[in-house]
């Protein structure tokens, strides 16, 4: 199936992308909007602060990760 590529540059600039970058005592979260990246978010690397992180990413709506997947 053939999509045209006016149809794919709409779709992609109406999704959120996130971006986290994973380190052994934090993460950082960057999330970009009609590409433009928003303020990074700081998160500490531990159980709340994790469950802090997936809950803030699932209640944006369109979110599409790096592999693919929606939230």
């Amino acid at each position: 199936m053939h999509i045209p590529q006016k149809e794919i540059d709409s779709d992609t600039k109406q999704s959120l992308f996130a971006g986290i970058d994973m380190g052994a005592e934090e993460l950082v979260l960057v999330i970009r909007k009609n590409n433009k990246s928003l303020n990074p978010q700081t998160f500490s690397n531990t159980p709340s602060d994790r469950t802090r992180l997936v809950t803030k990413l699932a209640k944006l709506s369109g979110i599409i990760s790096h592999g693919g997947v929606s939230l």
